[in-house]
């Protein structure tokens, strides 16, 4: 899983797509990781689209029954 540190969204096309997110927890030394007790996937259809908030944590979606297409769409920031 990764962050980001701005707005994402997720817009399918072809193909119901899922999404595994998850929030942020600090481990024993400082670092923070997805927290694996607040793991949730979300099954996102054509026609809808799935907007995250900076800073969750998430995987890369993937087609549910196959291949899918989407559109991932990343709030400029700059370099």
């Amino acid at each position: 899983m990764e962050r980001e540190p701005g707005t994402e969204l997720i817009i399918p096309v072809s193909g119901e797509i899922v999404q595994c997110v998850a929030h942020g927890v600090q481990d024993a030394s400082g670092i923070e990781r997805p927290d694996g007790r607040t793991a949730r996937a979300f099954v996102v259809k054509p026609g809808s689209a799935l907007a995250m908030n900076a800073g969750v944590w998430h995987a890369a979606a993937f087609g549910l029954k196959g291949e899918a297409s989407y559109f991932y769409i990343a709030q400029r920031r700059k370099a």
